[in-house]
């Protein structure tokens, strides 16, 4: 679960292959609701990591789900 690597934009963020999970089960308020698996079928498995306040994902899955803003 520390397996840590750079995304497209060169931040740091966990390898969700490394990542074991919740099920839908046991997902809380305050636990990250980013579902792991292939994106063509349902999600048996939940990131589960604390999130960030006001946000439904932990910060880590935040660099993957957000698009950074860019300057023009």
């Amino acid at each position: 679960m520390n397996d840590i690597s750079d995304d497209n934009y060169g931040n740091k963020v966990k390898n969700h292959a490394e990542i074991i999970g919740i099920t839908f089960a046991e997902l809380r308020e305050g636990r990250c609701k980013l579902p792991l698996g292939r994106i063509d079928e349902p999600p048996e498995f939940f990131c589960g990591a604390e999130t960030v306040i006001g946000n439904p994902y932990c910060s880590n899955c935040m660099k993957i789900v957000y698009i950074p803003k860019t300057r023009r």
